[in-house]
């Protein structure tokens, strides 16, 4: 089975992935992918992914090769890039900007594609995201979401979890920066650009890094998360930015001391949570 996006999964199956992750954080190794080999195809600017994906695998007993993504941009078909690979190779993971072209991909090979991330979506981020909440607080799908920042590949796969899990989600940002996803009928997701109302009713407050463009003062006055904003947020609520970001501009520098930010803490779990979604993509 292909992990390409949170689209592709049924509550049941993200359950099970969750379950997975439940086993391995017990156990830290096994065998699960003795004999395995899984090619990493990663740009060279990727750290967190790249050294929590091959440190996984190493723990469940299988073997990487990594390579650049300048293999997904060569005159070669993509059909037969994979039909050469289909004879060594039990698992490709991705990370490149355009979603169609790993899409491609993992319709002509004959072994499992994971998307680590594109310009479009960020699954197996979001489902670690989500199996810290839910050891965190058990009543994780009742809680209400604010994505602060315009439409992104993580702001994306908030919106997808939202649909699949039925989670009360509201992106908050300049109007031009709605995400495309989101329509008047949606009764899981909304969009609001008041960041004082909506962080006022919120739980869970999820952030990205900032494009280029929106890196100015007067963005920031607007919309940048500070420990007096989440004074106003119900009680216990969580800060849970996706790295990488920046201290000053996307959130005030203090409040990665305070009680709201679980940055480090969830992304302790992402190991766990990418070793599971492995797993599963092999067993199913």
């Amino acid at each position: 089975m292909n992990l390409l996006s949170l689209v592709d999964l049924n509550r049941g199956q993200l359950e099970s992935i969750f379950d997975l992750a439940d086993e391995l954080c017990e156990r830290k190794q096994t065998d699960l992918l003795k004999d395995k080999l899984v090619v990493l195809m990663f740009p060279n600017s990727s750290v967190r992914t790249i050294v929590s994906f091959k440190r996984g695998v190493q723990l469940l007993g299988g073997d990487t090769i990594s390579l650049t993504t300048d293999v997904l941009e060569r005159r070669e078909a993509l059909v037969d890039l994979a039909g050469y690979l289909d004879n060594w190779v039990d698992m490709v993971i991705v990370r490149y900007g355009a979603f169609e072209t790993v899409r491609e991909l993992s319709t002509y090979a004959g072994f499992p594609v994971v998307n680590a991330m594109t310009a479009m979506n960020h699954p197996c981020e979001i489902i670690a995201d989500l199996y810290s909440l839910r050891k965190l607080r058990r009543d994780y799908t009742d809680l209400k979401y604010v994505f602060v920042g315009p439409e992104n590949n993580v702001c994306n796969s908030w919106i997808n979890a939202a649909r699949l899990l039925h989670l009360d989600l509201t992106q908050v940002c300049l109007p031009e920066y709605k995400s495309h996803l989101i329509s008047d009928e949606d009764d899981s997701v909304k969009f609001a650009t008041d960041l004082k109302e909506s962080i006022a009713q919120a739980d869970i407050i999820l952030i990205d890094s900032l494009p280029d463009e929106l890196r100015c003062k007067q963005y920031y006055d607007k919309y940048q998360i500070t420990s007096e904003l989440l004074a106003t947020a119900n009680e216990n609520a969580l800060l849970n930015p996706c790295p990488p970001f920046y201290r000053d501009e996307e959130i005030s520098a203090e409040l990665i001391d305070s009680r709201y930010f679980v940055g480090y803490e969830f992304k302790h779990n992402l190991l766990s949570v990418q070793q599971a979604i492995m797993a599963f993509c092999f067993r199913n």
